[in-house]
């Protein structure tokens, strides 16, 4: 359990530093919002784990971590520990990554690739390494696109119990919501981790209103 509790502390480090780097993309100043900047996030017990709810003006969805024990860590306003495995949800404004020089409109898909090329980008510059990412597309709710992509964490980043970081990516309105988790020496199965990213992008849910919790504390789903 040493290694576990470790954790926070190293994807801390990941999401301040990496985020405050200056954010480029091919060469332009952008604007990228985290969801550690959002403000209008509720947490629900449920039967089946806990239930994440946005009702930022604008950005209003629910999403759900299933688990047997699922509980909040520190250091950022939607990050997990679900049955021992690390979950953490991020937003980025998908503006910055939806440019083109002739004007063309990029596929959801393209959009999706331009985020996982600057991610990456910020963590080699903030370690000073060079990641083999490896991604490949996925559909989501019949012919929706989500980009699944990991890396192997290289041993000079000097965090040796972190084996692989695993992400999926999926366009959600004007943002783009990132699902990340990481194999480590407790868990140890790519399989198990895409599992849970999988299963809890599965139960997003995206609304034109505010969400109501009564009814869901009511009726846990």
């Amino acid at each position: 359990m040493k290694t576990l509790l470790s954790l926070p502390i190293i994807f801390a480090f990941f999401g301040t530093t990496s985020y405050a780097q200056p954010k480029t993309v091919d060469s332009k100043n952008v604007m990228v919002t985290t969801a550690a900047e959002s403000r209008v996030f509720e947490k629900l017990r449920t039967a089946k784990g806990m239930l994440m709810i946005s009702n930022e003006p604008g950005n209003y969805f629910s999403i759900e971590i299933k688990g047997k024990n699922v509980s909040p860590l520190t250091g950022a306003p939607l990050r997990f520990q679900v049955d021992g495995k690390y979950l953490e949800i991020t937003l980025h404004d998908k503006a910055p990554f939806s440019r083109k020089m002739d004007k063309i409109p990029l596929s959801d898909l393209e959009v999706l690739e331009a985020h996982c090329q600057w991610y990456s980008e910020q963590i080699e510059k903030t370690f000073g390494v060079k990641l083999q990412v490896e991604s490949s597309p996925l559909k989501l709710f019949g012919d929706k696109d989500v980009l699944a992509w990991s890396f192997a964490m290289p041993p000079e980043a000097g965090y040796k119990h972190l084996k692989r970081q695993v992400y999926r990516s999926f366009v959600k309105g004007d943002q783009i919501l990132l699902l990340n988790s990481a194999l480590t020496d407790e868990v140890a199965e790519l399989q198990v981790i895409n599992q849970l990213l999988w299963d809890t992008l599965r139960t997003l849910k995206v609304s034109d209103k505010p969400i109501s919790t009564q009814n869901l504390v009511a009726k846990p789903q």
